[in-house]
């Protein structure tokens, strides 16, 4: 199935999984879920602006690199970089995330509140 070419898509399924980050950080003190939630919700909040700006789908899923498309139509984009950068550390790997392998990720509830205000 091919991903949708619809920019409202994108901002809709990033809402999504963003109230979902939500519901978890009220229930639950999985902040690695949370944080991978969190880092899906900007990956494709990004990808929704770039496909209204350019009319482009981008791929990938580094939210540096897309945060730095997103710079080229809209610098404001730059105060986004630092928390962008950040989410390296809580998503570097994202199987060990949501398959079990024995690697602990550390989170807290900084990172859920970076990422909510990255996407705001």
């Amino acid at each position: 199935m091919a991903d949708s070419m619809r920019y409202t898509d994108w901002f809709h399924k990033s809402k999504v999984e963003l109230e979902s980050a939500e519901i978890l950080m009220e229930h639950s003190s999985n902040y690695a879920i949370i944080a991978f939630l969190c880092q899906q919700s900007i990956e494709k909040a990004y990808k929704g602006f770039i496909l209204r700006a350019t009319d482009k789908l981008l791929g990938g899923h580094s939210l540096i690199y897309l945060c730095k498309k997103a710079m080229e139509t809209d610098n404001s984009f730059k105060e986004c970089m630092k928390d962008s950068a950040m989410s390296i550390n809580f998503i570097l790997k994202p199987l060990s995330i949501r398959y079990p392998n024995g690697y602990k990720p550390v989170g807290s509830a900084r990172v859920y509140h970076n990422c909510k205000s990255n996407i705001e």
